[in-house]
């Protein structure tokens, strides 16, 4: 992920993240640090969660909710250092990450954490496949379509040689999922259900890869 002078705490409708529910009476401390991302309670409720979020980096950062397998419930981003921001997530039972990134770049640092009991939104399921291969530095194929409503899983396969990273940004430029880092050979996924029609633009946000030309396409109608 690259900085941005963006606050993207503002969810559009055009994605089902959970981070656009509205703030939660249950709050988690999470504190980014240079080198860490330290979660106060590591072990929560099923349900709709708000992590505050408090930057003690050097540097500007961001906060990610992922699920166990990548995939992006829900970010903060642009949080200056001795700052706090909100993120509220609705979180059903499963394994999740709390990725924290000073610098907005890089696969930062990563901490577990547990949901257990009934309730929370689910992931969205049973999106059409959409396979991206990523090299240095493209994406192939660079432009795809989809229809809005759709479901979509995007299938993310590093045939480079370093890790990339496939992010999801609306018309207006507000990020709305992310495949995060993936080593080469590997594979990463996330699941989409658009709701709005228009222009997505398609980016790896790791160091300079985007200005190096690893940017596409997503046009939904």
């Amino acid at each position: 992920m690259r900085a941005r002078t963006l606050v993207a705490i503002t969810w559009t409708p055009l994605l089902a993240f959970a981070a656009c529910a509205s703030e939660s009476d249950i709050k988690v401390a999470v504190t980014g640090t240079s080198d860490a991302c330290i979660t106060a309670d590591d072990s929560l409720d099923a349900g709709k969660v708000t992590f505050v979020f408090e930057n003690k980096a050097k540097d500007i950062s961001e906060l990610y909710v992922l699920r166990a397998d990548s995939s992006v419930v829900g970010e903060v981003e642009n949080v200056p250092t001795g700052q706090k921001r909100n993120l509220t997530a609705d979180l059903s039972a499963g394994e999740y990450f709390l990725n924290c990134k000073p610098g907005q770049k890089g696969a930062g640092f990563r901490t577990p954490f547990t949901v257990a009991g009934e309730g929370g939104a689910q992931a969205p399921t049973g999106g059409r496949p959409i396979a991206i291969e990523a090299t240095e530095y493209a994406f192939s194929p660079s432009s795809i379509t989809a229809a809005a409503g759709e479901t979509i899983t995007l299938e993310l396969r590093n045939k480079g040689a370093v890790e990339h990273e496939l992010e999801v940004l609306d018309p207006s430029g507000a990020p709305i999922g992310e495949v995060g880092p993936t080593k080469p050979d590997a594979e990463g996924k996330a699941t989409l259900t658009l709701k709005g029609a228009g222009t997505y633009k398609l980016v790896c946000g790791l160091e300079d890869h985007e200005t190096r030309g690893m940017v596409g396409t997503l046009t939904v109608s």
